[in-house]
């Protein structure tokens, strides 16, 4: 297909982008009430605007067939914002429409509705959430995503929860807390604590990846064999993290990676907010997490953490790697 690339800077930063038949795009930067000068200009009653919405409020409208699928649509979208397809997820009014891959690892790829299919109307909007592959969540405001209401408030009937749920396309709510493992002993924990903090330059969100070898430095080969003995994957990548309080959450979400430990460094006194939250069927849940202890969740399981307002917060996170994942079922 041919395809041309116009850009036009005003107030706001604006691109218009034609691929063939399939659509006609206009990228907003600004806020999420901004509306770009360049209408896109209606050719026919076959054809309606669309305008993806990612979680920053960032808009970038579309101009799509009524009846053909937006599958097309979605990977002009992912490539325009330099996205890998498979970190997008897509949602209308809540629903999940599509999705590359079942789990982002085995690149099977499920087919999306057309507008029409979702009676889809003039102007309408999808969502769009970003998931990484191991990543271990994003600290914002996060106003418009799914559940942040709930997070702020910190509790959820089983109604919301369950719907929560079913937005997220998560399939369970079994995880495990291990509330008396004390994987790590206080000296361990201390020296954790420590190389975070030497390794801090500013950055209120710091994120180390360790090796192995990293890890037994600071900890001793006792406490890694300690571990891995624990963690119930051989694959994994080990990331230490120091969130400082800035009254920032992380919004629900489910993971790519396909299984997540998590071991906290100081207890949950030592900080307010910040707590890990599990959706699930009966509402929601945060688990005791003293220092030492240690959650396990898949990327079937809905999980955010509250507004973190005070103290900081020093975890170890242990993620499965796709060549050590399951295979995992359907999400249908």
């Amino acid at each position: 297909r041919s395809s041309s690339l116009e850009l036009a800077l005003s107030g706001l930063a604006a691109l218009r982008l034609r691929i063939g038949a399939v659509a006609s795009v206009v990228i907003c930067a600004g806020a999420a009430s901004a509306r770009c000068a360049m209408p896109v200009r209606t050719r026919s009653q076959k054809n309606i605007n669309i305008v993806i919405c990612d979680q920053t409020g960032e808009e970038t409208s579309f101009r799509v067939s009524r009846t053909e699928s937006l599958r097309p649509c979605f990977e002009t979208y992912a490539e325009l914002r330099y996205f890998e397809i498979y970190e997008c997820r897509f949602l209308y009014d809540g629903q999940r429409v599509w999705q590359h891959g079942i789990d982002g690892h085995t690149g099977l790829v499920v087919e999306s509705a057309s507008p029409q299919d979702l009676n889809m109307e003039d102007g309408d909007r999808i969502d769009m959430m970003l998931v990484r592959r191991g990543d271990i969540g994003t600290w914002g405001d996060h106003v418009d995503a799914p559940g942040t209401a709930l997070l702020v408030a910190g509790r959820a009937t089983a109604a919301e929860s369950r719907a929560l749920m079913k937005t997220l396309g998560a399939t369970t709510d079994a995880f495990e807390s291990h509330a008396d493992a004390k994987l790590l002993d206080a000296t361990a924990r201390a020296a954790l604590v420590a190389c975070a903090d030497a390794r801090q330059t500013g950055e209120s969100d710091l994120k180390l990846d360790l090796t192995r070898e990293d890890l037994a430095a600071c900890v001793g080969a006792a406490a890694l064999d300690r571990l891995l003995a624990f963690v119930p994957f051989d694959n994994a990548s080990i990331k230490l993290r120091r969130v400082e309080p800035a009254e920032k959450l992380i919004n629900f979400h489910t993971d790519v990676t396909p299984r997540t430990v998590q071991i906290p460094l100081v207890d949950d006194t030592a900080y307010a907010g910040g707590r890990l939250v599990f959706a699930t069927r009966e509402g929601l849940v945060a688990p005791p997490r003293p220092a030492g202890s240690a959650t396990i969740h898949t990327n079937r399981v809905a999980h955010g953490v509250t507004p973190h307002t005070r103290g900081t917060r020093y975890a170890l996170f242990f993620l499965e790697t796709a060549a050590d994942a399951p295979a995992l079922p359907s999400l249908e």
